[in-house]
């Protein structure tokens, strides 16, 4: 981004690397995603979820979307 007059205004490579990032990820390029994973951590740090088992379920999707992006 850059900065105009007090406002925040995205450069055409961060559309460019936004573009990409959402097309590659777009179930954890998301709000909903965002809004779920906030309540597992809180779900954490109550002690009602297993870390571990958070980190697992989340990296194993996450780690073949790295290598399909990677692909393309």
């Amino acid at each position: 981004v850059k900065k105009n007059e007090n406002r925040y205004e995205p450069t055409v490579l961060g559309e460019i690397v936004n573009e990409l990032l959402v097309g590659s990820f777009p179930n954890i390029m998301s709000v909903l995603f965002t809004s779920e994973m906030e309540d597992s951590l809180d779900r954490v740090e109550e002690g009602t979820v297993d870390w571990r088992k958070l980190l697992t379920d989340f990296y194993r999707p996450f780690d073949e979307s790295v290598k399909q992006a990677e692909k393309e």
